[in-house]
């Protein structure tokens, strides 16, 4: 069994919505926003991990002037400092939720077997070593576990990050990983029998399973999709099989929708899978189902 921990994240140097600016359109509506870039003739609005282009020219005045202002001074954002590391037990304040499984099978006469768990869990650190704030950025990470029968798992989770200042750093902290290593002891009844006489002998047969951590990967995007910042660090015998990436799809900039209104973007933000914890038909905390990994991963022994 898998137990699932409540994603935890502390950012430094930052906090939700703090650089957020209230856009007005040309009829009065407004919206709470970040700026995720610019595209031609349209700003991309982001809020809570979405977004949304928008007409420049159906700004008012002044926030046309605000844009403009800020692609002169962002348009020299082009990587952020990333790492990922290891990290026993949980993470910090972790909640954990039962996943939903079936009952454990009643144990065999003369068998016997314990179970233990090990978590799991990473710190991935953030640096932004420009001179301007990077803004509206989507952290996605995968956590992998190696199987007893050399499968692998694949834990996927992500946090949006509205800011991280100009040379300032951030600290998250993933998702847990439950790990498992279990002990079986059978009995056994040896009975010899010659001609003069006969004996019997019980003795046991142990067995050892464990599932151990093979490492994490993050990658780091801003609004419009690009990739500003990936680190992996995997275990030896993982990194040699070269794990695809199996985390969050990776963000078409053509897939960012055309707002219907300035405000459609909380439309969006309506539109949003609940968080980790809460009872959805997708929720991996409580359905114990993890993203696939593409067939024919692991490949076959002797490859």
């Amino acid at each position: 069994m898998r137990i699932s921990v409540v994603l935890l994240s502390i950012a430094v140097f930052f906090t939700p919505q703090a650089r957020a600016h209230l856009f007005t359109d040309d009829m009065g509506r407004t919206v709470e926003a970040e700026i995720g870039g610019v595209r031609g003739a349209h700003v991309i609005l982001a809020r809570g991990g979405v977004a949304g282009l928008w007409p420049i020219a159906k700004l008012s005045a002044a926030d046309q002037t605000f844009v403009q202002e800020w692609q002169k001074s962002h348009s020299g954002i082009k990587q952020l400092q990333t790492r990922i590391d290891e990290r026993d037990g949980i993470g910090e304040r972790g909640l954990f939720t039962s996943s939903a499984e079936g009952a454990a099978p009643l144990p065999l006469p003369g068998v016997t077997t314990d179970t233990k768990q090990t978590f799991k869990h990473c710190v991935i650190s953030l640096n932004n070593p420009n001179t301007i704030d990077a803004t509206a950025l989507k952290v996605d990470y995968v956590l992998y576990a190696i199987l007893p029968d050399g499968s692998v798992d694949a834990e996927a989770g992500s946090q949006p990050m509205d800011v991280l200042a100009a040379s300032k750093s951030a600290t998250l902290i993933t998702e847990g990983m439950s790990l498992s290593r279990t002990k079986t002891t059978r009995m056994t009844l040896n009975v010899n029998v010659s001609r003069s006489n006969g004996s019997v002998s019980t003795g046991k047969k142990t067995t050892r399973t464990s599932e151990r951590f093979g490492g994490g990967w993050v990658r780091v995007r801003g609004a419009d999709g690009s990739l500003l910042g990936e680190a992996k660090r995997l275990q030896p015998e993982l990194q040699k099989l070269d794990p695809p990436w199996v985390g969050a799809k990776t963000v078409d900039p053509e897939s960012i929708p055309m707002l219907p209104s300035l405000n459609g973007l909380l439309e969006l933000l309506k539109n949003l899978p609940k968080p980790p914890g809460a009872p959805t038909s997708q929720d991996t905390s409580t359905t114990g189902k993890k993203p696939p990994l593409p067939p024919g991963f692991p490949p076959p022994p002797g490859r």
